[in-house]
């Protein structure tokens, strides 16, 4: 398989060639491998069964907590939907109007080259965030790994083979403790002049997941 580059940009050409050559040498081995994998005989039973075990166990705990934050949080509930309004609004008056696409749609190895480049900015300025909020904040040393985007890309079912979707190469998590940290962490990506807001996934109230994300 392709190894993805690390935190660090390529620093030659060969490097980069590199890269190209291995992702573009991958994705027809990875694609007859999934087309293996799904003309399985009852591969459709087997699937759902597996997701809607991996749903059914979780569900009931997540809906206890949510239930237990709005029965004690709840001023600070409402204070986070007042401040995520705005970030909303922010994201669909965006470039892309609340949708995150890749202005590189084929050429996965560009993406990752350009996530390279700015992993350490990006870090910088989570930190910061962290720092000015009071939260935990936890960035992973490298990038996305390679296989984890191939899978997500290949099985994509309407644009099978476009990293247009790819938005999380690099990433931060940002723990908070209470709505109003979390309110506080909108707040401080809403006034930040180094964010350009694409889009918001409001998984607290607007559309939780089936598993609780």
């Amino acid at each position: 398989t392709a190894s993805a580059p690390s935190s660090d940009a390529p620093s030659s050409a060969d490097e980069t060639t590199q890269l190209r050559t291995e992702v573009g040498e991958a994705l027809p081995k990875l694609e007859a491998a999934i087309d293996a994998f799904c003309f399985q005989k009852g591969i459709i039973k087997t699937c759902d069964a597996v997701l809607a075990a991996s749903g059914s166990g979780f569900e009931g705990v997540y809906l206890a907590v949510w239930n237990l934050i709005v029965l004690v949080e709840g001023s600070q509930l409402e204070l986070y939907i007042q401040t995520v309004r705005p970030l909303k609004l922010r994201a669909e008056d965006g470039p892309g109007r609340g949708q995150a696409k890749q202005m590189v749609s084929s050429d996965l190895a560009e993406l990752y080259i350009q996530a390279a480049e700015i992993k350490h900015p990006f870090d910088k300025l989570i930190k910061s965030i962290g720092e000015a909020t009071g939260v935990k904040v936890d960035l992973p040393n490298a990038l996305k790994r390679i296989s984890r985007v191939f899978e997500k890309i290949l099985f994509d079912c309407k644009n099978p083979g476009s990293c247009e979707k790819i938005a999380d190469i690099i990433r931060a998590m940002l723990t908070a403790t209470s709505m109003k940290q979390v309110a506080k962490i909108a707040m401080a990506f809403l006034e930040s002049d180094e964010v350009v807001i694409v889009r918001i996934k409001d998984r607290f109230v607007e559309k939780p997941s089936p598993g609780g994300w």
